[in-house]
């Protein structure tokens, strides 16, 4: 039996109020009457009828309402055990099977009573918290408060069972009723299990945590257990637990459906059930559907309703939304029962790919088409500049400005969330600079064609020159040396060969200490022709040279009669800005000669008066 059909008959359940000695009674038919045990139908009862059979160990709940006001006791196969003023009970797994140590949940007005059972194969002790034992069923021992109640291993499973019906107590806002056995083995009696002496640790095997209401809202709408919420792309209806939703629908787009799930109860967390009106209505021309019991059918309105019958439940619809064209759009979707408003949500569509973005091109490898390191980013958005993720093979190059240089151009990486996308083009075995573009076919036909992306191929790194960002550094700055590659073409040299692949760049560091850039290097993938390497810069002052030398470079600037770079020099300077002493000596001797200088000019003009 499915939560859903529990939680609604509950609501649906005869609610006893017992008041100034007058019995008070709302009518239903049994078919709302439902149980929350685990196990199998009774011999001869009808599935929905009355509750199932104790099972062993299990502490269930009797859940069919009285007609008497006063609840009846189960007694076995058969029988209808009965709660008074019961007003919602589920576990808190949202199953309407409790396993062994399942914690329950439940509501029950003040004025009311609720009976638990099981089927004792072992000694069980039922205790109750905040509340006292009103009747009894099965019991061979009971302390003097009434509060705890024991049977013993031989009644018989499903024949007979151990039952009670609790009350509040006066003024009580919560009730814990917890269900636990003793072991026969050791001796332990029912007697000793309510008196607390027995010998062996008792084992808890269920929990029901009961919430008191001074009056019942059974079947008005609560809008803290009822609201709109985001389902992934696979919805369908029979969510379970609390009420929890997927924090934003994210963005279907073009033709893409996305979907939310209504949930509609009273403060008891029980559906409401009808007769009544579900509507849902969408701004901006967006399409709705509804279906009760999975995704709907495509919408072809902006509003949709469905008529509740009574005793139907008008809880767990799925909610289908779509855009109306291949235009970029949001909607806000308002969803109300029977005029109230139970929430609104707002969806997001992208339209169809209207821009193509190359940007980032790596420098490629002349000769080379298979290696993936000839690359350029690519993104695409929609007319609103949203960003778009494309089927991949809609994709095909446009080749107006290859020149020659480039030979095809190929996505290699589709873009997607959290994953850049890529083309990798082709180099011909010319050294060069060309264009490269691609274009892209919607559903409809349109065909969106990409900017024209300068692009370079180069042959490996044969020379090379170096410096830092900056001659002069403080001590303790980063400094960056910059080495820039060249072919042997003069071209900068290409991002895919590594001009220190087998043997180690050497790399001096006087007045540093390494941080990226270590003093020999085996590998050295440039960057648009150009490696960096960092270091800290030292604390001595003063000027320092050092030395750069990629020996592989170096050969192969030779075997085409050019001159080896390295040892490539460059120069900083550390200085901390002070002045030193020898520094204000050359400043006082400099000051005393321009003193001097003037002293001899104002005699010269003396003498001529």
């Amino acid at each position: 039996m499915s939560t859903k059909t529990l939680t609604k008959r509950v609501a649906l359940a005869t609610v006893v109020a017992l008041g100034a000695g007058v019995l008070s009674l709302v009518s239903v038919t049994s078919a709302n009457a439902a149980a929350n045990a685990t196990g199998t139908l009774p011999t001869g009862v009808a599935a929905g009828t009355n509750d199932v059979a104790a099972a062993a160990n299990v502490l269930a709940i009797a859940t069919a309402p009285s007609t008497t006001g006063a609840a009846v006791l189960y007694t076995g196969n058969n029988a209808v055990g009965t709660s008074v003023g019961l007003l919602s009970a589920s576990d808190l797994a949202g199953s309407a099977t409790p396993t062994l140590g399942t914690t329950q949940t439940a509501t029950l007005l003040a004025s009311g009573t609720i009976q638990v059972y099981t089927s004792a194969t072992n000694n069980s002790l039922i205790t109750v918290t905040g509340g006292t034992i009103a009747n009894l069923n099965g019991v061979e021992a009971i302390n003097g408060t009434r509060t705890a109640a024991a049977t013993a291993a031989n009644i018989a499973a499903g024949t007979k069972v151990f039952a009670v019906a609790i009350s509040p107590n006066s003024g009580a806002t919560t009730m814990k009723i917890t269900l636990s056995t003793g072991d026969t083995t050791v001796g332990d009696t029912p007697a000793k299990l309510v008196a607390g002496t027995q010998s062996a640790t008792m084992t808890t095997n269920g929990v029901v945590n009961v919430s008191i209401a001074a009056t019942s809202v059974s079947g008005v709408i609560a809008a803290t257990k009822s609201g709109v919420f985001y389902t992934d792309a696979t919805p369908s209806r029979g969510l379970t637990g609390d009420l929890s939703s997927l924090t934003s629908p994210g963005s279907a787009s073009a033709g893409g459906d996305l979907y939310a799930n209504i949930r509609i109860a009273d403060a008891y967390g029980v559906a409401l059930t009808g007769a009544g009106l579900l509507q849902v209505s969408a701004t901006n021309g967006a399409l709705v559907n509804l279906n009760a019991s999975a995704a709907p059918t495509a919408g072809t309105q902006s509003t949709a309703y469905v008529s509740i019958s009574a005793g139907s439940t008008a809880d767990n619809y799925v909610l289908d939304v779509e855009a109306p064209t291949t235009a970029p759009m949001s909607t806000v979707v308002t969803v109300s029962y029977n005029g109230t408003v139970i929430g609104t949500k707002s969806f997001s569509f992208t339209g169809q790919i209207a821009k193509i973005n190359l940007s980032g091109a790596t420098i490629g490898k002349t000769g080379d088409s298979t290696s993936g390191h000839n690359k350029a980013v690519i993104s695409f958005a929609d007319a609103a500049g949203n960003t778009v993720y494309p089927v991949a093979a809609y994709v095909s190059q446009d080749n107006s400005g290859f020149a020659g240089i480039v030979g095809s151009v190929t996505m290699t990486t589709t873009p997607a969330s959290g994953t850049v996308g890529y083309v990798t083009f082709g180099c011909n075995s010319t050294a060069g600079s060309a264009s490269i573009g691609v274009k892209y076919t919607n559903t409809d036909g349109t065909v969106i064609v990409s900017n024209q992306l300068p692009v370079s191929c180069a042959g490996d790194a044969a020379t090379y020159t170096v410096a830092y960002d900056k001659s002069t550094y403080k001590p303790g700055d980063i400094a960056t040396l910059l080495v820039t590659f060249k072919d042997v073409k003069g071209n900068l040299a290409n991002d895919y060969t590594s001009p220190a692949a087998s043997t180690a760049a050497t790399i001096s560091t006087s007045g540093l200490t390494v941080i990226s850039g270590p003093a020999t290097k085996s590998s050295a993938l440039t960057t648009l022709g150009v490696v960096k390497y960092t270091y800290a810069v030292g604390t001595t002052s003063g000027t320092f040279t050092n030395t750069v030398t990629f020996s592989e470079a170096d050969t192969l600037a030779k075997a085409n009669t050019l001159s080896a770079s390295g040892p490539a020099a460059a120069t900083l300077t550390i200085s901390d800005g002070s002045t030193s002493l020898n520094d204000v000596l050359k400043g006082i001797v400099s000051l005393i000669a321009s003193i001097n200088k003037q002293i001899a000019a104002l005699a010269k003009l003396v003498t001529k008066k």
